[in-house]
């Protein structure tokens, strides 16, 4: 039997074993079909672009705050589109997911390790086994050893497949820290923006109070107003000037959660004094479909969740199966060093294997339960997922509309009670009102500015809530990856 002939016999063998476990193809298990309405009751623009009042430009939804047209924050969410430790984080654990992915790639492909030897080998005996027939000797050896395992049950191209849809999902995640991460910075500006115009309005009533406190105290001293009435106008003023402190330590920490979430240390950025006519909302009337929701991060995420876990069920089953391994060595062996690389020193040998597991105490079985529960589980929270961002977008939607009415409401009462304020303040100048009017009229005015900016602000968190519930902040190719 020539040595060529063993190396044909063992090259065919390999090459059956790898057309053995290139035919081990798995496919993915169906995705549970959500039942959805064709499309939102509510009408308003389809969640792909959005347009200005004039139509001058067209915005994508991933880059939804455009909209605004405020450069402050379009600053804001870059810095932290650069440097927010939470898309730091997410994209770390995508590099984690990659390596796990190309060790389990690595896993599929044969293992060649290199085996230097030297063997002390005892002298040998006779045949009765105590007399000593010669010395001991030492055998060399230098070879290439070449083991690998056929996946004839599929078990490794589901353990490659499930590592793959967790990059997929990694990424994902990922796409959805970005996602919340320009929702958080939006909103937490619109808040900042708020206390700006609350400052704003509290220092311009304190000046007109401070001025009719002034004008109180001088009737107070000609006589024409009681010590009641210039108590009662102190009380107001030093009322309202303790609100203004609070206020500020509001904006103020306010301020430092914004820093925080751009990965900006404190007092790097210096925030403006705007209020929130900085920002411009644009209006919408168009239907939009409910297939939207796929463009969620978060439920594509999930997705890719289920269907990794389908891949682990096969790769429970598979490991029930017999392993088939196969290994190979081929190199030098001589018992004199300087005659190790003879062609007569040359060797191959070649293995094949099967095993199988008789009894493992129910071992395996139970992580095929395992695997299939995890499924499950994974299934309705697929079917959930969908189901509760489909919710979010229809209440966001209904929630833009209804605040959008409120602020018109706020503002027309807004606008009355500073005439009345401004009426009455008159009137009180010339003796025609009493201070308890005068009091009275200053409160409502402050009130209603108070909730006409509230509900400035609820509409403008509005528009952020819909395009965050329509996955916005997320370019279009990070959720058009097909995951069968």
């Amino acid at each position: 039997m020539s040595f060529s002939w063993l190396l044909h016999r063992a090259c065919a063998g390999f090459a059956i074993a790898v057309f053995l476990t290139a035919c081990s193809t798995r496919a993915p298990k169906p995705l549970p079909q959500p039942v959805l309405p064709d499309r939102f009751a509510v009408k308003h623009e389809i969640p792909d672009t959005l347009a200005d009042a004039q139509g001058e430009r067209r915005i994508r939804l991933a880059d939804w705050w455009i909209a605004f047209g405020n450069t402050e924050l379009d600053g804001l969410i870059a810095k932290a589109l650069e440097s927010s430790p939470d898309i730091r984080i997410a994209e770390s654990r995508v590099t984690q997911a990659q390596a796990r992915s190309d060790q389990a790639r690595a896993g599929s492909l044969p293992t060649v390790t290199g085996v230097p030897q030297a063997t002390l080998q005892a002298p040998k005996t006779s045949d009765v086994g105590t007399v000593s027939t010669g010395q001991a000797f030492t055998v060399y050896q230098g070879a290439l050893k070449v083991d690998y395992r056929l996946d004839v049950w599929g078990e490794q191209s589901a353990i490659e497949e499930s590592a793959t849809l967790k990059v997929a999902q990694a990424k994902f995640d990922k796409a959805n820290a970005v996602r919340v991460v320009t929702t958080n910075v939006t909103t937490a500006y619109i808040n900042y923006l708020l206390l700006n115009d609350r400052l704003r309005v509290a220092r311009e009533t304190e000046r007109v109070l401070g001025r009719m406190y002034e004008a109180v105290d001088g009737r107070f001293v000609n006589r024409d107003a009681t010590i009641l009435e210039l108590e009662q106008q102190r009380s107001g003023l030093y009322a309202l000037r303790a609100t203004i402190p609070v206020i500020e330590q509001q904006r103020e920490q306010l301020g430092s959660e914004i820093f925080g979430l751009v990965g900006a240390v404190p007092g790097s950025i210096k925030l403006s004094d705007k209020g929130l006519d900085a920002l411009f909302l644009p209006s919408f009337n168009q239907e939009m479909p409910s297939a939207v929701v796929f463009r969620r991060p978060d439920v594509r995420a999930v997705e890719a969740r289920l269907q990794a876990a389908g891949a682990d069920v096969d790769v429970a089953r598979a490991r029930l199966m017999p392993s088939v391994d196969f290994s190979g060595q081929v190199g030098y062996a001589s018992q004199a060093l300087s005659a190790l690389v003879n062609p007569q020193s040359l060797f191959l040998s070649a293995m094949s294997s099967m095993t199988l597991s008789l009894f493992d105490s129910g071992r395996r079985d139970s992580e095929v339960a395992f695997s299939k529960a995890v499924y499950e589980e994974m299934t309705e929270t697929y079917l959930r997922t969908i189901y509760q961002a489909t919710r979010e977008i229809e209440n966001s939607l209904n929630g833009l509309k209804n605040t959008q009415s409120q602020a018109r409401s706020q503002d027309e009462a807004a606008q009355a009670t500073r005439r009345a304020w401004d009426v009455v303040v008159k009137a009180y100048d010339i003796g025609a009102a009493d201070v308890m009017t005068l009091l009275d009229a200053e409160r409502a005015y402050y009130k209603m500015q108070e909730d006409y900016l509230r509900a400035r602000m609820e509409h403008l968190r509005s528009f952020v809530t819909l395009c965050h519930a329509l996955g916005g902040g997320v370019a279009d190719g990070a959720v058009a990856v097909s995951l069968n």
